[in-house]
């Protein structure tokens, strides 16, 4: 709605030709030095010492003085600062006054907004109100819409901490207007110089003191940082969980494969021996005499028939005779029924044995290396090849 200063023209407004009083207090408002006669018959007084002033006019040629006011002649006006901050702060309140406008800023809490910069009318406006019952007093108090507004003019220092924490208590919307070290004057420029009014009602910078809607703002943000922080813990949690679980399984491996080195190639032997002997079921009729002693297995047969070289053994990441060895006992288990390569794998994967998993039964290396053994089998007269062609069976002659 206004175009906002840049800061380079706000500091060259506030230092340029700067005089050391351009404002005096007439008649209880401020006035400009143009605004006046010159001399004695100005009528005007200091706004901070209330002494009587003088307007001096000089010539405003090149070289010439800047019209200013000095104090009257007196030994109490020697202590006084000047006034002019004080000028511009009364000034600012009557501008407000008169014009009964103000734009307000953004209502913010860190990156949540609830009411973006908007400009108000404001119905009356009270100057230097005490709020009783806090015994503070604002700069202003002026009706907006339908709830009051504090405004406050920042000029040689900002609001005490005491001071707001009694607005906060009130829970009154309390906004505040810098106007330190951005006004100032320049020839030709005067109070009523529309520039001037628009930058106190409309472009200064502002700020929210406080504001009614600060308490939802600081509970969503509150609550933003609980569910983030618990959002981080749960993280940190999980990924603990999964830190002590890989290394759980990183210490069961190391076990299995310490116990695997742990055997030796005669203790692997003694132990096909012992299960072999072991897992012959008691029921299993004599070898038929047809068959003749060539066909009659014994542990030192046995031991010649596990741990062979055959092509894709080493997928099985164990010795080969350990695998070999499973292969037999897993025949003469099933006795006379059909013996096929993928149902010895998926007894490899079984709970009871673990040696794979379960993607690894269709792993056609395996599948070859158990081929391949089984046709050692066969050829030597232990295996025969069933009629479908896919499958195995125990040799025998049936009567």
């Amino acid at each position: 709605m206004f175009a906002q200063r840049s800061h380079d023209d706000l500091e060259t407004l506030s230092n340029r030709d700067q005089v050391k009083l351009a404002f005096g207090l007439k008649q209880g408002r401020i006035a400009h030095i143009s605004e006046v006669s010159r001399g004695k018959s100005c009528d005007c007084i200091c706004p901070e010492c209330k002494r009587a002033l003088v307007a001096h006019k000089g010539n405003l040629g090149p070289g010439g003085k800047r019209h200013h006011f000095k104090h009257m002649p007196d030994a109490q006006a020697l202590h006084c600062a000047g006034g002019q901050e004080d000028a511009i702060h009364l000034f600012a309140k009557q501008c407000l006054q008169r014009h009964r406008v103000l734009t307000l800023p953004p209502v913010v809490r860190k990156h949540i907004e609830s009411a973006p910069e908007r400009v108000v009318s404001l119905n009356s406006i009270v100057l230097e109100q005490t709020i009783t019952h806090a015994r503070y007093r604002p700069d202003a108090t002026a009706d907006k819409e339908t709830s009051p507004l504090l405004i406050e003019f920042e000029n040689t220092h900002s609001v005490d901490p005491q001071k707001l924490a009694k607005i906060a208590a009130d829970n009154l919307p309390a906004v505040e207007i810098k106007l330190r070290g951005w006004f100032g004057e320049r020839k030709g420029l005067t109070p009523d110089d529309q520039g001037v009014v628009d930058w106190i009602l409309h472009e200064a910078p502002r700020t929210w003191l406080w504001h009614p809607d600060f308490h939802r703002l600081d509970a969503t943000l509150a609550a933003e940082e609980r569910h983030a922080a618990e959002s981080a813990a749960q993280r940190l949690a999980e990924e603990r969980r999964h830190q002590q679980e890989i290394a759980i399984l990183r210490q069961e491996t190391a076990r299995r494969i310490a116990e695997t080195r742990r055997l030796s190639s005669d203790d692997l032997l003694q132990d096909c021996e012992r299960r072999q002997s072991t897992s012959l079921p008691p029921h299993r009729p004599a070898p038929s005499p047809q068959l003749g002693r060539r066909h009659h297995l014994t542990n030192t047969r046995l031991r010649a028939l596990v741990g062979r070289a055959v092509p894709g053994a080493d997928s099985f990441r164990r010795p080969a005779v350990t695998w070999q060895n499973e292969f037999v006992d897993y025949c003469f288990r099933l006795d006379r029924a059909a013996i096929t390569i993928p149902s010895f794998l998926k007894f490899l994967a079984s709970p009871t044995r673990m040696w794979i998993s379960a993607e690894d039964i269709a792993h056609p290396r395996l599948i070859e290396a158990v081929r391949s053994y089984a046709e050692i089998l066969t050829r030597e007269e232990i295996l025969r090849h069933d009629d479908d062609g896919t499958s195995y069976r125990l040799w025998r002659h049936d009567i």
